[in-house]
């Protein structure tokens, strides 16, 4: 699998085995970052321009994961003449679908781009009114906080009010809305999202973290989702 997957990257990037000695753990890892980190987008967006560099091929770690993925898997085991107890140990053919499917997804539109929607229309409500909260827990709502907020939503459509208290209420109301008509995966972007907008600021206090553990109890999401998202944000694509 390790030849077949320098081989994409090769390719992918035209230099020959003396110059590229690719770190495939940390190639792979930057689909992570993808999933965790929203592309940023200070202007209105464009809709003809998201995610275009997607439409006809695979971004390459997404190629390179599959790969190794597939390396894994009882099939190739299988194809490869292993003995039948290595071929048990291997992923099957639904876990394997299921690895890819997820990884695929950071190419299909997100709730932030559909604009017809009725759910992505919710969805981006609750974000804008965590956005505010979090952003605002310490007291004031940093500038970079802002930006993050607009880079998710668009410049328009971020509008801050100045009693809080209705965006506080606002949440609760539609949290409980979302947890009824989102499926999990939404809410856990929910959730990755406003932990964007905590992090902008490069600090993430404790007060904006408790408004992020209710926001993802008010979910249904394991907060675990937060640590894995900051973590992802630490170490952004090249």
């Amino acid at each position: 699998m390790e030849p077949a997957a320098h081989a994409l990257l090769k390719i992918a990037s035209g230099l020959g085995a003396g110059v590229i000695k690719p770190d495939l753990a940390a190639f792979t890892s930057q689909v992570d970052a993808l999933h965790a980190t929203p592309a940023a987008c200070a202007d209105e967006r464009d809709e003809d321009f998201v995610l275009d560099c997607f439409d006809t091929h695979p971004y390459s770690p997404l190629r390179v994961r599959a790969l190794l993925a597939f390396g894994r898997s009882q099939a190739f085991a299988r194809a490869t003449g292993a003995p039948a107890g290595q071929i048990d140990k291997g992923i099957d053919n639904d876990e394997l679908e299921r690895l890819v499917e997820h990884d695929l997804s950071v190419m299909e539109p997100t709730y932030l781009e559909d604009k017809t929607e009725e759910t992505s229309a919710l969805m981006r409500r609750v974000l804008f009114c965590a956005g505010v909260c979090v952003a605002a827990a310490n007291g004031e709502i940093a500038p970079t906080e802002l930006r993050a907020l607009r880079a998710l939503l668009g410049a328009k459509n971020v509008d801050i009010p100045d009693d809080l208290s209705v965006i506080r209420q606002e949440l609760t109301d539609k949290m409980v809305e979302a947890k009824a008509k989102v499926p999990f995966a939404g809410r856990a972007q929910l959730v990755q999202h406003a932990t964007i907008v905590a992090a902008a600021d490069g600090v993430v206090e404790a007060r904006e973290l408790t408004v992020l553990f209710d926001f993802a109890e008010g979910l249904g999401v394991d907060p675990v989702v937060i640590d894995h998202t900051l973590a992802g944000a630490a170490a952004p694509m090249d």
